[in-house]
C-alpha cells in the first residue's frame, strides 16, 4: 500500500482540448442512470497499476475503463468487467510519465476493448516497456477481440469540467454529470496515509481516478488503482479535469435490417399491385417475394448427461448451475466477495487454494486467491481453464457431461467419481430441473 508522505504519483498529462472535443451539456448529455449520483454499489474488480515493482502509469486508460465497466454493471447487468489497460496503452502514444486521458478514450472507440485475460499485466512484465507491448498476448487476436467488442457498444466521452473554471462550477457540472456517469477526474497525486493529500495552491493535477460520488458536504469518492481502492479526498477537492461517458448498445443487427428490408420490398410490392387492379390482379398474379429467414430454433435445454465442449469454455447455464451452489447467486446478481468454508473459498464461485494453483501451474499465471474478490469474470475464467485442464477430450477421450462438470468443481479432480458430491449435484439438478 503506499502510504508515506510525499510519495507523488506522476501519470497524468492534462490533456490537448480541441474545439472539437465534445463538451458535457453541449453535444454530450447522456441519460440519468443514477438520480442520486451514486455509484458505489457498483464498482468494478480492484485493480493495481503498479506491481512486481513495475509502475505502468496507465491510471489514464484505467479510470476510462473502471468508468465503463461501472455503467455495464448497473445499466446492463454485465458485472465485473475488467479490461486489458496494456491493449489500449499501445495505441495512445503514452510514456512513461503516464498520457493523455483524451488520446486514450479515443483509442476506446478506434480499437475498442478487450478483457484482460487476453493481455494481462503477468509476471512476464518487467519493464514499462514490456507493459506498453503485446508481451504475452496474440496481437491479432487482441485487435479483433476489440473491434468485435466494438461492434456490439458505442461508447462516447465528454468533457464536464476544466482547469479554468471555479470550484462551484465544477462541482454542480460534476454533480449532473453523475446522474448519467462515474467521471474520470484528475487530482494530485501525494499520498498521506490511506488517502491523497489537500491540494496545495498552484500546483498541477498528476493522476486520474473514477469520481463514484459526492455527497451531501461536497466530499468526493473517488476508485482508484492503489489500494485502499475506494477513497474519501477533502471538501471541495479542485479538480483540474474531469470527463463523463455513455454507453449504447447496437441492438439492430445487419440480419434484422436485410429481413426488414425484405418486408418493406414486399409490402411495395402489395402497393403496386393494388394501384393496378385492387380486384383482378391480386386473384392473377402471383406475389413474389424473397424468402424471410426464420429464427434459429432455441437451444435445448441441458440435463445432466449433455456433453460439453470444455475447450471453449463453459455455457452461462452451467455457471448459472455453479453459482446457485455456491452462493445462491446467479451471473447478474451474486455476492462476489463470499468467504465460506472457515474462509479459505474465495469469491462468487468459491474457489480454493489447491484449485488456483492447478490454474496457475496449467496457465502459467500467478494469481492470488484475493484477487477473485469482486471479480466475478476472473472467478469464472478460473473455473473454465479448471475444466480444460481436467476434464479436457484428450484426457477423457470423449466431453464431459455437466454432471461431471458440476461435481468437478465441487470436489476436485476426480470430484465427478466421488460420492461425496452427489448431494451438491443432487441439489442442482432438483433445483434446475434437469
Amino acid at each position: 500500500m503506499l502510504n508515506s508522505k510525499n510519495k507523488i504519483i506522476r501519470d497524468f498529462t492534462y490533456p490537448e482540448i480541441k474545439d472539437t472535443d465534445y463538451v458535457f451539456g453541449a453535444q454530450l448529455v447522456g441519460k440519468v442512470i443514477r438520480e442520486n449520483g451514486d455509484w458505489r454499489n457498483y464498482l468494478p474488480p480492484q485493480e493495481e497499476q503498479r506491481r512486481n515493482g513495475v509502475e505502468s502509469s496507465s491510471c489514464f486508460i484505467e479510470a476510462s475503463q473502471h468508468t465503463l465497466a461501472t455503467i455495464l454493471e448497473e445499466e446492463f447487468g454485465l458485472v465485473d468487467n475488467n479490461f486489458s489497460a496494456r491493449f489500449n496503452l499501445n495505441f495512445a502514444s503514452a510514456s512513461p510519465q503516464g498520457g493523455d486521458p483524451l488520446k486514450g478514450a479515443q483509442t476506446f472507440r478506434d480499437y475498442g476493448l478487450i478483457p484482460d485475460l487476453l493481455l494481462p499485466f503477468s509476471d512476464q512484465i518487467k519493464s514499462w516497456e514490456d507493459f506498453n507491448s503485446f508481451i504475452g498476448g496474440d496481437k491479432d487476436e487482441c485487435i479483433k477481440e476489440g473491434k468485435e467488442w466494438r461492434k456490439v457498444w458505442n461508447p462516447k466521452y465528454g468533457i464536464v469540467v476544466r482547469r479554468e473554471m471555479d470550484v462551484q462550477t465544477k462541482y454542480q457540472r460534476l454533480k449532473e454529470s453523475l446522474k448519467s456517469s462515474p467521471c474520470p477526474v484528475s487530482l494530485y497525486g501525494e499520498i498521506s496515509g490511506d488517502t491523497y493529500i489537500k491540494k496545495p495552491e498552484g500546483v498541477s493535477d498528476t493522476h486520474l481516478v473514477e469520481l463514484v460520488y459526492i455527497d451531501e458536504n461536497n466530499i468526493p469518492y473517488i476508485w482508484d488503482t492503489y489500494p485502499p481502492f475506494l477513497k474519501k479526498l477533502e471538501p471541495n477537492y479542485d479538480f483540474d479535469f474531469g470527463m463523463s461517458w455513455s454507453m449504447e448498445k447496437e441492438e439492430i443487427t445487419q440480419k434484422k435490417i436485410s429481413i426488414i428490408q425484405k418486408l418493406i420490398n414486399l409490402y411495395q410490392q402489395l402497393i403496386n399491385l393494388l394501384k393496378k387492379n385492387p380486384s383482378k390482379e391480386i386473384m392473377d398474379n402471383e406475389v413474389k417475394t424473397e424468402s424471410i429467414s426464420t429464427p434459429e430454433p432455441a437451444k435445448p435445454k441441458l440435463t445432466g448427461k449433455t456433453e460439453i465442449d470444455v475447450t471453449k469454455g463453459l455455457p452461462d447455464e452451467v455457471i448459472e448451475f455453479l453459482l446457485w451452489a455456491e452462493v445462491r447467486g446467479t451471473i447478474k446478481d451474486h455476492d462476489a466477495y463470499a468467504r465460506g468454508d472457515n474462509g479459505t473459498a474465495y469469491g462468487c464461485l468459491q474457489i480454493r487454494n489447491l484449485y488456483l494453483q492447478d490454474v496457475n501451474r496449467y496457465t502459467k499465471m500467478n494469481y492470488q486467491l484475493a484477487e477473485l474478490l469482486g471479480n466475478f469474470r476472473l472467478s469464472r475464467w478460473v473455473t473454465e481453464q479448471y475444466m480444460k485442464m481436467w476434464l479436457n477430450p484428450a484426457r477423457l477421450k470423449r466431453l464431459p457431461t455437466v454432471e461431471e462438470i458440476c461435481r468437478t468443481h465441487n470436489g476436485g479432480v476426480n470430484g465427478r467419481n466421488k460420492t461425496s458430491t452427489l448431494a451438491y449435484w443432487n441439489s442442482i439438478k432438483e433445483k434446475f430441473g434437469l
